[in-house]
């Protein structure tokens, strides 16, 4: 891995720290969901793909994250990374 991408072990903890810590100072991985989902009502996909995956992230098995961008891509399709 290291001489594929240039990370060790310890890049890749500090970065799945950084990422637990980010959905904590955004009020918990439920937080970010409620704020997805109202953002998802609002019309505003994007925000709502944004912060559901940022959940995701510090909280790789939130189920209402997985929902919430399961429904984005029903409703909206997939977004293609190339596209951004």
């Amino acid at each position: 891995l290291r001489a594929r991408v240039g990370l060790d072990a310890g890049d890749l903890l500090c970065a799945e720290r950084d990422a637990q810590a980010a959905v904590e100072l955004g009020g918990g991985a439920d937080a970010l969901v409620t704020a997805g989902r109202v953002a998802h009502r609002r019309g505003d996909a994007r925000a709502a793909r944004a912060l559901a995956a940022r959940a995701l992230e510090g909280a790789p098995d939130h189920a209402g994250a997985r929902e919430l961008l399961q429904a984005l891509d029903v409703v909206n399709g997939p977004i293609d990374a190339e596209a951004e």
